[in-house]
């Protein structure tokens, strides 16, 4: 399974290609198959005058597990739950009016210049973070949220990453924000069932 930011859609790679995908996927600094750029070309996924600069940028996760729950879920004060407001309605805007592969890309940029040293955040904070998320009237969404959760956690956590993971029978796509420690707004048990396909 294969994520064209650019169309901000997933698709298959045909059965006939699959072992020839798997055997470039597996092999750091090797030419990805000719058929493979092909398809690509084909569902405009890569350009002819890219077919040169296709490279594996290969960058393996491993799903951790989730914070611990406290005894006791604090509540956040007003300030902090406007923020929380603002960047859900900011990030549902950009999804509206930017292309996936813009978005990704800007926050690579942002996490470029982000300090390395690490700010803890507690899981109180992430549960407060979750109950003044209720009170935003905009569908819940793992992209919108973690997106949103990215942006609101700022300089915090420096080493996170945006994970997008599938499922193939039945297809299914999901996406998260973590750590190589902790998943910062999801559960363990739900992302185990996911294949990470994107690290960002």
């Amino acid at each position: 399974m294969l994520l064209d930011l650019r169309q901000d859609r997933y698709f298959r790679v045909p059965a006939a290609l699959t072992d020839e995908t798997v055997d470039w996927l597996n092999k750091a600094g090797s030419a990805p198959p000719s058929r493979l750029l092909k398809l690509l070309e084909a569902k405009a996924v890569v350009r002819t005058s890219e077919r040169s600069a296709v490279e594996l940028n290969e960058r393996r996760v491993i799903v951790p597990e989730q914070l611990p729950h406290p005894a006791e879920a604090s509540s956040m004060p007003l300030r902090g739950a406007l923020s929380v407001t603002r960047h859900v309605a900011s990030s549902w805007a950009s999804l509206r009016t930017r292309s996936l592969h813009s978005l990704i890309a800007s926050r690579r940029r942002r996490r470029g210049m982000a300090k390395t040293q690490q700010e803890a955040v507690s899981r109180e904070t992430l549960l407060a973070y979750e109950r003044a998320r209720r009170w935003v009237p905009l569908k819940k969404n793992c992209l919108l949220d973690s997106l949103a959760l990215d942006c609101w956690l700022g300089d915090r956590l420096p080493d996170r990453t945006l994970v997008f993971g599938v499922t193939l029978e039945p297809f299914l796509a999901h996406c998260w924000l973590q750590t190589p420690d902790v998943l910062l707004n999801e559960s363990y048990d739900r992302v185990r069932r996911f294949t990470p396909i994107l690290v960002a």
